[in-house]
Order: C-alpha cells, then structure tokens, then sequence
C-alpha cells in the first residue's frame, strides 16, 4: 500500500509542472474575472487602473519583449489580451480571449501572456475611493510586414 502512496505522490510530483503550464479555457478565463480576493473585479472605475510608466511605455515594453521563433516569419494576427490588476497593483490571471473557440493556444499567444505577466507597477484602479480590481482587456496585432 505504501508503494502504490509512492507511485501517486510521485506522479503528482513529475505532471504538476505540466496541468499548471496549460492555459485557462475561455470559460476559465471569464470566471476568473469575476471577483478577486472576494473582491467584484470592475470594468468600468472612477480611476481606471494605470501603468506608473505610461501607455507608451506599456506599448514599448510589450513590442520590445515578445519573443518570434528564428525563421519564422510572425502572421498578421490581432490578439486580444485580458488581465485584472488587483488592489496592489498586480497583474492577475492573463488570458487570451479566443475568436473560434480553439482550445490550443499558438505561440503568440502563449508569449502574449508572458509578456503581460512581465507589466509590474500599476496604480491600481479607484471607485469610490477606495483600490478595485480593474480589468484590463488590450488588443494586440502581431505584425511583421515591412
């Protein structure tokens, strides 16, 4: 009985890494955005959730970070990108928001959501005077035309 406790713990040990690479579904992704915390995440705030950097900077660092596979030129591909930035200015729980309902992402999408984890310091959002979580939903369009 002991061998088979072994064998168990072990295989969670070995395919943990692997069930926590996997993206959240659409659905997944929607219901994470309900609430924070116990807290109802906001789309729409008094003061809407910023980065301390600025837009641009935001646009510049994204652009700048994503990462092409050598030799392959990148599709002309718009992805829309969705995260909440929490009451301490953290980015939580990216995801893409799919257009046919594919369950697999491709490799853009998977740097997208790296990247967006990169976006540290945000003021977070303000409704009524006091820090809500803010959904921040950003199109993104890949595009390597010259």
């Amino acid at each position: 009985m002991n061998n088979l406790y072994i064998v168990i713990f072990s295989f969670l040990l070995l395919t943990t890494p692997l069930f926590a690479q996997q993206p959240p579904t659409y659905k997944q992704c929607k219901a994470s955005h309900d609430s924070i915390d116990g807290m109802k995440v906001m789309m729409v705030t008094e003061e809407m959730a910023k980065y301390r950097s600025g837009e641009r900077e935001m646009v510049r660092m994204v652009a700048d970070s994503i990462k092409y596979p050598k030799g392959q030129k990148p599709p002309l591909e718009k992805i829309l990108v969705e995260w909440v930035v929490d009451t301490l200015g953290q980015v939580r729980n990216p995801c893409i928001l799919k257009r046919n309902g594919e369950a697999k992402l491709n490799h853009y999408e998977l740097e997208i959501l790296r990247v967006v984890a990169l976006l540290k310091d945000w003021t977070p959002g303000k409704h009524k005077g006091k820090k809500v979580p803010t959904l921040i939903s950003m199109p993104i369009i890949i595009d390597a035309r010259e």
